[in-house]
């Protein structure tokens, strides 16, 4: 197995406050950020054979407060016996998955000083607007790894690692491998998100969230303690959508393909 993981973030924002002789100031808040992920899983099999079927027979003993043990009866300690090929299992398999978020948001906030009638509890008072949308996206292309024209193989010693110990669990050691490079040299991987079990793994969600909102700020005294803190009204309207395709297998052909869009405000 091999398993690499890329994450990208990026965010950037622009706030300005403007005040004004009267005691009234205006906030405005702009910022974006995306965040994105990108992976590549790749599986290898091997087999003991190049030409058929091999079995074998396996010991599992069950410990408790311990490991539990697998012995097989087989030697898999050599790479050079072992066979990239198609086994019962196929001959490898890998994914590309990759997600992008996104966010937008902006803030817009007046604040005013107290009138005289309220001035006895209220500092000042906000009232402000805000708005977020977000986005997220995500694609998973994959598909077998097959065998190239070559046919079964073994891998290369210049592709070999340090054998991995699993005496832990009665194993012993079996054989590591450069996985992305014997993919590269022996096989052929073309990942896809057209079969028909993989096109609902492709999907668009969105979100966009509206506030308004009024604060009063308490800034006061009542009998000798200070007292400061706020109260407030706020409504927020939100705003949710997502998208996919389904495989509709009785549907006719070249129209299997089928949208499926939900959502809530």
């Amino acid at each position: 197995m091999y398993n690499k993981r890329e994450d990208k973030i990026v965010a950037t924002g622009w706030n300005n406050k403007l005040k004004f002789d009267n005691g009234i100031s205006v906030m405005a808040d702009v910022n974006y950020s995306r965040a994105t992920r990108n992976e590549l899983n790749l599986e290898n099999n091997t087999q003991l054979t190049a030409s058929q079927n091999l079995l074998d027979t396996a010991k599992l003993a069950f410990a408790s407060g311990g490991f539990s043990q697998i012995t097989p009866t087989l030697d898999y300690s050599n790479p050079a016996n072992l066979f990239l090929r198609g086994t019962v299992y196929g001959s490898g398999y890998g994914k590309v998955p990759s997600v992008k978020d996104e966010l937008t948001g902006f803030k817009l906030v007046t604040n005013i000083p107290s009138p005289a009638m309220t001035s006895a509890l209220f500092s000042d008072f906000d009232i402000g607007l805000n708005y977020a949308d977000r986005s997220k996206k995500k694609r998973q292309p994959e598909g077998n790894i097959d065998v190239g024209a070559q046919g079964a193989t073994t891998i290369a010693s210049d592709l070999q690692y340090s054998p991995v110990n699993l005496g832990f669990a009665g194993l012993g050691t079996i054989p590591a491998w450069n996985v992305p490079a014997a993919v590269a040299r022996y096989m052929v991987f073309n990942p896809s998100d057209t079969a028909n079990y993989l096109i609902s793994k492709a999907w668009d969600v969105e979100e966009k969230t509206t506030t308004a909102f009024f604060k009063g700020n308490i800034d006061t005294t009542t009998f000798g303690i200070p007292m400061r803190g706020n109260v407030g009204l706020q409504v927020v309207s939100v705003k949710q959508s997502s998208h996919s395709n389904y495989y509709d297998g009785t549907a006719p052909a070249g129209q299997q393909v089928k949208p499926i869009d939900d959502g809530k405000t």
